[in-house]
Order: C-alpha cells, then sequence, then structure tokens
C-alpha cells in the first residue's frame, strides 16, 4: 500500500509544479498577448468645411491575436500633408481596448486623410471629405481688357473662401456700370454697343468683384496712292 501512496502523492505533487510553472504544454490561460490588430470604430468617412472640427470623434479599437481589448496600448495619430491638425496626437487604449482624438480639417478643399498607428501592426485610416467654407472673395475674369465695339465678351466669376478654395455652384448677379452702352446678362455675357470704359461687378452674399475693361472701336484703313482714310 505505501508504494502506490507514494506513487499519487508523487504525481500531485508534479502537477502542481507543472501548473504553477505553466507546464503541460497548455500555455497557461492568463499569458499576456501584446496588440495584434487595430480598428476603426468610429468617425470615418464624414464630410466638414475646411479649417473645422468634425462633429464626431475618431474611436479605434485595439486587440490582441484572440480578438480581446489590448489594454494599455499607445496609438499614434498622425495626419497626411495638409489634413488639418489632430489632438491629442496619442493616445491609450482603455479597459475596452478603445481610444479617441478629435480631428481639424486642413485648409485645402477635398479628401483628407489620418493614421491611427500601434507599433509593429498595419495602421488604421480614416478619411474625410473637406469643403469650401464661406464666400470670401470674388474675382471677375475676361479673354480680353480691350475687346472692340460690337464684340459679345462672356466674363467669368470664380468665387473662393478665405482659403483661396473655390466655392461650387455658387450664383452671382451681373450689373455694368453703364447698362445702356454695356449690358451685362444673367449668365455674364457682355454686349459692347459703345466705345470707352466699363465696369462690370458679380456680386454675392454682398460680396463684389469687378472688372474694368477698355472697349476700343473697331477702325478700317484704306489705301489710296499714297494716301490713307481711317473709318471707325
Amino acid at each position: 500500500m505505501r508504494q502506490p501512496f507514494l506513487r499519487i502523492a508523487t504525481s500531485g505533487l508534479l502537477a502542481i509544479l507543472l501548473a504553477a510553472c505553466g507546464g503541460g504544454g497548455g500555455g497557461g490561460g492568463d499569458q499576456q498577448v501584446g496588440p495584434a490588430a487595430i480598428q476603426v470604430v468610429s468617425g470615418d468617412a464624414q464630410t466638414g468645411v475646411v479649417g473645422n472640427e468634425l462633429p464626431v470623434a475618431l474611436t479605434v479599437r485595439v486587440t490582441d491575436a484572440s480578438a480581446r481589448p489590448s489594454v494599455g496600448a499607445t496609438v499614434v495619430w498622425s495626419t497626411a500633408a495638409g489634413a488639418g491638425t489632430v489632438t491629442p496626437t496619442t493616445g491609450t487604449t482603455d479597459d475596452n481596448g478603445t481610444t479617441s482624438a478629435r480631428w481639424a480639417l486642413g485648409t485645402v478643399a477635398g479628401t483628407q486623410r489620418v493614421s491611427a498607428t500601434v507599433a509593429g501592426i498595419p495602421a488604421a485610416q480614416f478619411t474625410a471629405t473637406a469643403t469650401a467654407g464661406a464666400v470670401s472673395a470674388v474675382v471677375v475674369t475676361s479673354p480680353s481688357m480691350q475687346p472692340y465695339e460690337g464684340d459679345t465678351v462672356q466674363l467669368v466669376a470664380t468665387v473662393r473662401d478665405e482659403f483661396g478654395n473655390t466655392v461650387p455652384g455658387a450664383v452671382v448677379t451681373w450689373s455694368s456700370d453703364d447698362p445702356e452702352h454695356f449690358p451685362v446678362s444673367a449668365s455674364g455675357r457682355l454686349d459692347t454697343w459703345g466705345t470707352g470704359a466699363v465696369t462690370v461687378t458679380a456680386t454675392i452674399d454682398g460680396i463684389d468683384g469687378s472688372l474694368q475693361l477698355s472697349v476700343v472701336p473697331i477702325q478700317v484703313t484704306v489705301t489710296y496712292g499714297t494716301r490713307q482714310a481711317v473709318f471707325d
């Protein structure tokens, strides 16, 4: 009876030692595993006005290889060129494996990007569409600054925000300082029924842009012998 008892006692002691050392080939259920993946939770694909903070915070979730929250992981936030600023620039994941940041868009209209990075794993990407801001300036251009009398000139008004972005879909109101001789249509088409200087103005939201043109007469020169005659 003594030998079987000793074998049982020895087996039990070995089992306790293996469990304490994490042996037995099981690897131990409480073994700590580092970050393996980072995913976007919210804040992607927003639209906002240039230079302004987006309404929804950017949030990511970091997990380990078993898809469990990775607590205490350091996440670095960074913007692409011209994409504004992210606050804070680094964050630490909470008990759910998440951390958040706020994004203020850059001043150039178009697609902007932010990356959330944890060392050693592929970054999570956020994109946003930045739209032009309120009207700040109107610029009027003409294909010719000295059209001839009788010409029709198509003027163009470019509407820009405070950062120089073109404001799409802006509709201006056109006016001429001499509508009798130089009328301008609602689409910016100028008719030159006289000669001399004319100032054409495009207006939107109380903001004006003006351009002065000099309309010159059409002159025809007739030469006969040694003499010339000029008609306009």
